[in-house]
């Protein structure tokens, strides 16, 4: 079995307060100028297993800027109406302190990678066990053994009636079909489909569209989240290949909550 790095936080009271007030923290740090925009709250799947899709705005763009996008889905499943508890998919670079560094030093001129070293390894000490707290599921990508075992952790958490969050950023194909918006990975519609094929679950899939995270600090600027209703994998197996089929709708349904978002805003700009 290919070593994880941590187990899954169990679901009790003390890991749920845990997790709020890291994930508060997180949201209000990432979050702190930025005005916010939510759509289709109604759409959140309020209990047992869900699989939550969003493309990853913040990571085509920028390095420091994927952390504002979990803060936002975070903010907005922490917001009533039908508040739960996340999983995150993370890079597994972000869970070792020698590559996580790394990985923020090759964004920096060498000369800030000297003066802000000290900085660099106090944010990382800091954040690591946080990012272990809001229950990051760490996904390698260069390892198959490691691929798998993360599909079965990801496996187990649904099975346990669980949400777990997709942040599209496909760093395999990055050919862009929309500026917010990379190709998806098939990963999602795999996971739906073999638990449907093994267990008749027919998981709820929430496609959710992120607007505006670009930027590590842009004073003022709106995020919109647009919500859309589940998909089910089930209309799919009908299809050639119904892993595919899936994916690419997905793809589609969160491109079009992107566009419903950006008309709002060139509407908002006509009115001025």
């Amino acid at each position: 079995m290919f070593p994880f790095p941590f187990d899954i936080e169990p679901f009790t009271v003390e890991a749920d307060l845990f997790y709020q007030r890291i994930g508060r923290f997180i949201a209000k740090v990432f979050l702190l100028f930025n005005t916010k925009e939510f759509k289709g709250l109604e759409n959140k799947i309020p209990n047992g297993a869900n699989i939550i899709v969003t493309n990853h705005p913040a990571a085509v763009k920028e390095m420091i800027g994927p952390v504002k996008d979990v803060a936002i889905i975070f903010f907005v499943y922490d917001t009533q109406p039908n508040r739960r508890q996340l999983s995150f998919l993370a890079s597994d670079e972000i869970f070792s302190k020698k590559e996580f560094e790394g990985t923020i030093s090759k964004h920096l001129h060498p000369i800030f990678r000297i003066l802000l070293k000290p900085v660099i390894q106090l944010f990382v000490t800091y954040a690591i066990p946080r990012i272990k707290a809001l229950g990051a599921i760490p996904v390698y990508s260069s390892e198959f053994g490691g691929r798998r075992e993360t599909r079965e952790r990801i496996k187990e958490c649904l099975l346990e009636g669980r949400a777990v969050v997709f942040l599209q950023s496909n760093v395999l194909h990055q050919s862009e079909i929309h500026p917010y918006l990379r190709r998806f990975r098939k990963g999602a519609a795999f996971i739906a489909y073999d638990l449907y094929r093994k267990y008749k679950m027919n998981i709820p899939v929430t496609p959710i569209s992120i607007y505006g995270t670009e930027g590590f600090v842009r004073p003022f600027k709106k995020i919109r989240v647009n919500i859309g209703k589940s998909m089910f994998i089930k209309s799919f197996l009908k299809a050639k290949s119904p892993v595919r089929s899936f994916t690419d709708a997905l793809e589609d349904r969160v491109k079009d909550l992107l566009e419903e978002s950006a008309s709002l805003i060139r509407l908002a700009h006509s009115k001025k």
